[in-house]
């Protein structure tokens, strides 16, 4: 990899961190401040009261509450005014950042969620300007949790976060196919939610999505420092391709397999060397945990060794390629990342079947045995 000296930003943390909302309104603030600044100023119930009686709203959505903020933009829980009541989760612009570069990504993430039309991928339902020219989007509001929290929350053993994992690449190849990056694969923006006892991944925030072989106009180092490629951090964007979307996914399943979580590294210099080093594989880093191990291997409803024999082979191979620094050697597509995957699943499904005949066929002929036995013994 070659660097690119003095032509990058770095500004993971300015447009990727999501965090919840927080600070309180300025009590010297007039009733009638622009709506903009009113909501940039804190929570909305507190700018409810200091613009007064009536709804605050946003195009034809009441805004109901505030859900988080990301560098760019603000995201409320809103309601549509019109006849058809519909929920949804309002993003506006935040503030201050009507210079080209942000509307042009605002509209770019409009642009890709118009594109997209997949049952994992949160929908883009309107998009409009308020009426102080801030650029809105009204998405599809997904009530769940982060991937990870949602799976240890639950206990759910490894087959169960493997059948997730998939379906989360089915969406991701989705984006592939239709030539969009990501480019902020993570926990948080893979929300979990249950729909009649069926557990449901969408993908959501496209704000850093991009098309293939397109070039951000500052060619800025965006992201989520701790899930971001390695070449992320050294080419200019339009040299990525779908393996740093491969990358950051084989950390996610790293992490829903044994709990680790990246190194949060910020400095720029001091990230480039971190992700520069290769991780231990999976099983070995869950033995390395110590009492540890314990609690990882009781969220995933086994035992630390039995826990580690299931990672060990396929699935440590499996990460391990998806993570490589190299992207060379990682796998050719998410689509063959959630292949392997798959054949993994039915392999272990298989054996465990297998494993069951075995039991129950040993079970029966020493059951006969026994019999015979009894049956040859004088009364």
């Amino acid at each position: 990899m070659n660097q690119k000296p003095g032509k990058k930003a770095i500004l993971p943390l300015l447009l990727a961190a999501a965090s919840p909302l927080a600070g309180t309104a300025d009590a010297a603030l007039p009733a009638a401040a622009p709506l903009a600044r009113v909501l940039d100023e804190g929570p909305v119930d507190q700018a409810l009261a200091l613009l007064g009686p009536g709804p605050l709203t946003v195009g034809p959505y009441r805004l109901l509450r505030e859900l988080g903020a990301g560098g760019m933009g603000r995201v409320y829980l809103a309601e549509s005014t019109g006849p058809v009541r519909r929920r949804v989760a309002l993003k506006v612009l935040r503030e201050g950042l009507f210079a080209p570069e942000f509307a042009a990504r605002f509209e770019e993430e409009r642009r890709a969620l118009a594109a997209l039309e997949h049952d994992h991928v949160v929908r883009l339902f309107d998009s409009g300007q308020d009426a102080d020219g801030r650029p809105w989007l009204a998405l599809e509001y997904v009530e769940g949790e982060p991937i990870t929290t949602f799976c240890d929350r639950r206990g759910l053993d490894v087959e169960a976060r493997l059948r997730l994992f998939v379906e989360v690449c089915a969406a991701v190849n989705h984006m592939h196919q239709r030539g969009l990056l990501h480019r902020d694969l993570k926990p948080a923006n893979i929300l979990v939610s249950e729909r009649d006892g069926r557990f449901v991944p969408k993908l959501i925030d496209l704000g850093l999505a991009s098309r293939t072989g397109a070039g951000d106009a500052e060619d800025a180092v965006v992201g989520t420092p701790a899930y971001m490629a390695p070449e992320q951090l050294w080419l200019g964007t339009a040299e990525l391709d779908q393996r740093c979307d491969l990358f950051a996914l084989g950390l996610v399943l790293r992490e829903l397999l044994i709990g680790a979580r990246p190194a949060r590294a910020v400095p720029l210099d001091v990230l480039r060397q971190a992700t520069l080093r290769e991780r231990p594989l999976p099983s070995s880093e869950l033995r390395g945990l110590g009492g540890e191990a314990v609690e990882v291997a009781r969220q995933r409803a086994s035992k630390p060794g039995r826990l580690a024999r299931r990672l060990h082979g396929a699935l440590d191979r499996i990460v391990q390629r998806a993570t490589a620094v190299p992207r060379g050697e990682r796998q050719d597509s998410v689509a063959a990342l959630a292949s392997e995957v798959e054949r993994d699943a039915r392999r272990h499904s298989a054996w465990q079947r297998a494993r069951v005949v075995l039991t129950v066929g040993a079970c029966a002929a020493a059951g006969g045995f026994v019999a015979g036995v009894l049956a040859g013994m004088p009364g």
